[in-house]
């Protein structure tokens, strides 16, 4: 059996051509077969949409490139290596790679390339019913939304259920003792954020066994533990006090009063005092007591110093024992919420189907990994012998483990021509700065030493030290800063990492330029002033040396610089692209949307109200006086607003939406208010967002308002890469890119710093083996477990944010600039500018007088790029509505024109939206809530539908559908090959037969018959047997139930 290059890695700093290699290994693999079919054995994976676009276009491209009888430039370097270290000949490769592309584009789904997380959803989908997971699940990308939404229930359930009422409001009394807001939800989503973290789950796994007693059992144990704690340190303080006393010794006779005040101060209580100053440290060498205290008065205190040290010593001692009680009991609740989120979370997912995809390596790392290589291999339907991991510095722990029983199985085998499989990692633990998702680089520095994780042992590690990307001055000035931070590691691996790491090579380019610039301010506001007119200027100097406003990228380290940024270079006229500008929530339309649906809920709502006028004001052009507008319509009903429209030539009425869906109401209202004259990008993503939403199973108007109130800061349209613009990003959304002037300003960071932060404890008692607790360095205190975690979090905190400055440092193509506060020098540099100042000072580079150093020339660039004309066309959205397309919408046979008819319809549309949200009687008492809440201006509507409501669950025919545990899909989606059919309500019982129910109003017709019989065919089709067909009519206080 052949081993060479069985497990290959490479070491690729930034800028050094990894994807090239990567595609340049793949390509080897699948020429050197003689199966055109050889790629379906290769699983390539990376951990971003745009990355394996980026792999896949460039594989494709360049398989066309040597299909082509005239290789062009762009594929003829790759060509050349490969002809060098495959020896085949240019026409073998010609000739073999015609063949391979054939087959590829017509078995594109064989085609492995793709992230981690969808090979772990192929996998999910392949063992759902080992899993017990439903097999139609569906994946939710939001998890902070699920987390939301998990909260918001726990809240609703507080005055029901006595545990959970009790522990929140303990929580929200602990908020006020703190000082704090007694509002509990952020703090309990913030909790519950640790649910989303895989670093955390190991911890968390044993607490889900744990019920509140147990919490409250051990916060008993724990606050008795800390008031005995509490009584004794105060006891010592006290004993001392009586020798002051006892001695007639006052603070006079103390040096500073230091020792009198502190054990003064420890007597009654207080306890947040520092216990490592230097009198403290010197109280055995040094004379506690001035000069000036002679004779017996000295005598007596050197008598003393003895009892002094032990009763501080043990004050010490125990005031840290009784701080990390404290800090334990502080985060107690929360941590016992976490469980209570968790469970809430547990039955939104069973509910709804979902599966949250943060959770997909923890499943497999418990269900799957165990299994035989082969058997899950059969399974998926795939057999893969070569493998390629792109970004591996970003892989967690759990997917790497996840991942090596694949690999080792691949690789231990012999195939064709007693050839083994491969594995090909390509990383650079500089690079990773994801830890806060689960990313883990001492995975990768442990890889690249000693570690060997499979069976063949035979291990090569390759170095990608030449940098492609950046010009010459660029790549030097970066080796030369990187190597001199090494030494500030305390880690001697990541010193190590960075001081071998840093020695790339230029692969010619010559030329480079980085300034780096120090400010002087006073404060926060005028610095972030200067950083604001810095960017400006520079944008400014670099357009006027030829560059183009799209060759331009502000990078900051957190998002609200970001946006100060943006605002300042708009506001002076130069165009922006960011995260925030390409905000749905920017476009005034998209508000418009939004106001219209809240308004037709919330009719009362004056500030939503007016915000709605405001639009309409500008949008109709109304000559009338803006707050004259305003204050005409703002107390006046709905129907008013309507009547008003109609002077303008728009016949909107927002009683038509109560009989639409969703959608339906948002394009009504585009096409009736006229917001689609125009082409506008804004729109048309966000009624995508909407059709994607309308597809979920509770997809109503009031759920996604709910869903726009927590999403609307973080959807987005697309970049356009045509739109000549100055990027603003944040470093993190910059990870992989490359741009040829990057300005960099905010370069203060302090690496150390952390808000909110947290850690786990080891405890060990009580049935509990880590705690959460709150972090600071000054749980040192707390002994020697105390100590160690301060170290290894100081290291880890130290590789994380040096791991962002070369991050940032490193995507410039030509350009780098850089903007720091200038600040005293420190011993040991802490900051970026602390770090930026010790190296200049290192090199003899800094001056006290001077704030600028340069390095490199800046010289003016004339693009080699051929531009491409970019002609846009405009297409304004189209509204679809169904009667266009000659689809009619049968609701009633009864005047459509009259306000009865319509009420009839809205009573039936309503009453329809409400059972879809009924699986089982504990779910009316909340309908019907909302529903009060959304008709609280028509008791009369809400009565009536409450009476059918309780009717139907009510009925005894039919409540035991709504009493029972069994499988009950709402508006549940059946695709048969000719249409898609959606009954209201399918129950699945115990011995997997159906009971189908649909709801009707008005008459009963033979159509029903027909449609809900078609229902049944499909099913039986499904396999299922039919219990029971049930068209259940509704009106009035009268139900009546057909049997098909």
């Amino acid at each position: 059996m052949s081993h060479s290059n069985t497990f290959v890695i490479y070491n690729a700093s930034a800028g050094s051509g990894k994807t090239f290699a990567l595609v340049k290994a793949y390509l080897k693999k699948i020429l050197l077969r003689p199966q055109t079919d050889y790629y379906k054995h290769l699983l390539a994976i990376t951990f971003t949409n745009k990355a394996v676009d980026e792999m896949k276009t460039r594989i494709i491209q360049t398989l066309l490139g040597f299909s082509s009888e005239k290789v062009p430039d762009t594929a003829q370097r790759m060509l050349d290596l490969i002809v060098e270290e495959t020896h085949l000949s240019e026409e073998e490769i010609r000739a073999h790679s015609k063949n391979i592309l054939k087959h590829l584009l017509h078995h594109y789904a064989q085609f492995s390339v793709e992230t981690i997380d969808h090979f772990n959803h192929r996998l999910i989908r392949t063992f759902a019913k080992d899993l017990n997971l439903d097999t139609g699940f569906e994946v939710s990308l939001d998890v902070k939304q699920l987390i939301s939404q998990a909260v918001d229930q726990l809240i609703d359930r507080a005055g029901d259920d006595d545990e959970i009422t009790k522990i929140l409001l303990e929580f929200a009394l602990q908020k006020t003792d703190d000082d704090k807001s007694w509002d509990i939800a952020i703090d309990l989503r913030k909790a519950a954020d640790l649910l989303t973290n895989e670093n955390d789950a190991k911890y968390l796994e044993p607490l889900k066994k744990k019920s509140l007693e147990d919490f409250a059992r051990l916060r008993k144990k724990l606050k008795g533990t800390a008031t005995s704690h509490k009584e004794e340190i105060i006891q010592k303080a006290k004993k001392v006090v009586d020798l002051f006393h006892e001695h007639q010794l006052d603070r006079t006779h103390f040096n500073g009063g230091y020792l009198f005040d502190f054990f003064h101060q420890v007597a009654v209580g207080e306890f947040r005092l520092n216990y490592n100053t230097a009198w403290q440290n010197n109280m055995e060498e040094k004379p506690l007591y001035p000069s000036r205290v002679v004779g017996d008065k000295a005598r007596i205190i050197d008598d003393l110093i003895p009892e002094f040290v032990q009763a501080f010593r043990r004050i010490k001692l125990e005031v840290n024992r009784y701080s990390l009680l404290q800090n334990i009991l502080k985060n107690l609740i929360p941590l016992a919420t976490v469980n209570l989120v968790n469970q809430e979370l547990q039955l939104i997912k069973k509910e709804e189907n979902i599966l949250p995809i943060n959770e997909f390596n923890t499943l497999i790392h418990s269900k799957i990994k165990d299994q035989p290589a082969p058997f899950i291999y059969e399974r998926l339907g795939d057999r893969y012998r070569d493998f390629f991991i792109d970004e591996f510095q970003d892989t967690s722990e759990l997917q790497w483990n996840n991942l090596i029983p694949l690999i080792d199985n691949a690789i231990s085998q012999e195939y064709e021509s007693k050839v083994s499989g491969s594995l090909l990692l390509v990383g650079d633990a500089k690079q990773a700065i994801y830890r806060w998702r689960g990313g883990l680089p001492e995975q990768f520095i442990g890889l690249c030493e000693n570690e060997r994780p499979f069976s063949n042992s035979e291990k090569a590690c390759k170095t990608l030290n030449i940098n492609y990307r950046s010009a010459r001055e660029i790549i030097e000035f970066n080796n030369s800063f990187f190597s001199f931070i090494s030494k500030y590691f305390g880690d001697q691996k990541h010193r190590d990492l960075y001081e071998t790491g840093n020695k790339q090579k230029s692969a010619g380019k010559d030329g480079g330029y980085v300034k780096i610039e120090f400010i002087d301010a006073e404060n926060k506001e005028d610095l972030q002033g200067h950083y604001s007119q810095k960017t400006l200027q520079t944008v400014t100097e670099v357009l006027a040396l030829g560059y183009k406003k799209s060759d331009i990228c502000v990078l900051t380290r957190k998002r609200k610089e970001g946006i100060a940024i943006s605002e300042y270079l708009l506001e002076n006229e130069i165009p922006v692209i960011s995260e925030e500008t390409l905000m749905l929530d920017n476009s005034l339309i998209v508000r418009c949307l939004v106001h219209t649906l809240q308004l037709s809920l919330n009719p009362q709502n004056e500030e939503v109200k007016i915000q709605f006028l405001d639009f309409l004001h500008h949008h109709l052009s109304i000559s009338e006086e803006k707050h004259t507008f305003f204050k005409s319509l703002i107390h006046q009903s709905l129907e008013t607003l309507s009547e008003k429209l109609t002077e303008y030539s728009i016949d909107f009425k927002f009683e038509e939406l109560q009989c639409l869906s969703l959608y339906e109401s948002c394009e009504y209202t585009i096409e009736t208010l006229g917001l689609n004259t125009n082409s506008d990008v804004f729109l048309t993503s966000f009624m995508d967002l909407i059709f994607n939403f309308s597809q979920r199973p509770e997809s109503g108007k009031n759920e996604f308002l709910s869903y726009w109130e927590t999403e609307k800061e973080k959807v987005s349209i697309s970049e356009s890469k045509s739109v000549d613009a100055v990027k603003v990003m944040t470093i993190h959304k910059a990870k992989g890119l490359e741009f040829p002037v990057v300005i960099f300003p905010f370069a203060d960071l302090d690496i150390y710093k952390e808000i909110d932060a947290v850690a786990w404890y080891p405890w060990d008692e009580d049935g509990f083996n880590e705690l959460l607790i709150s972090y600071s360095k000054s749980i040192a205190d707390y002994g020697e477990v105390g100590s160690q975690m301060v170290e290894k979090r100081r290291n880890t905190l130290e590789l994380d944010n040096l791991n962002l400055l070369y991050v940032t440092m490193t995507r410039a193509e030509n350009q780098l600039y850089i903007f720091a506060k200038n600040e005293k020098s420190k011993d040991e540099p802490t900051t970026f500018n602390g770090f930026l100042k010790a190296f200049l000072e290192s090199g003899g580079y800094w001056k006290e007088a001077s704030t600028i150093y340069t390095f490199g020339t800046s010289n003016h660039v004339t693009s080699e790029k051929v531009q491409s004309v970019v002609h846009h066309v405009e297409i304004p959205y189209i509204v679809s509505p169904p009667e266009s397309h000659n689809i009619r919408v049968v609701t009633s046979e009864i005047d459509q024109d009259s306000k009865e008819a319509l009420r009839s319809i809205t009573i039936g549309n309503l009453l329809h939206d409400a059972m879809a949200m009924i699986k089982t009687t504990e779910d009316v008492d909340r309908v019907v809530d909302d529903l009060k809440f959304q008709l609280k201006d028509d008791p009369k509507t809400f009565l009536e539908i409450k009476d059918r409501i309780v009717n139907i669950v009510q009925h005894p025919e039919l409540s035991p559908l709504f009493r029972s545990s069994e499988k009950v899909y709402n508006e549940g989606d059946i695709i048969t090959p000719e249409r898609i059919l959606r009954p209201d309500r399918i129950n699945i019982h115990a011995d997997e037969s159906v009971t189908i129910i649909d709801y009707k109003t008005g008459r009963p017709k033979e159509q029903y018959e027909y449609q809900i019989n078609s229902y049944a065919m499909a099913l039986q089709d499904m396999g299922y047997r039919i219990r029971e067909k049930l068209l259940v009519y509704s009106n009035n206080n009268e139900i009546v139930i057909n049997k098909t």
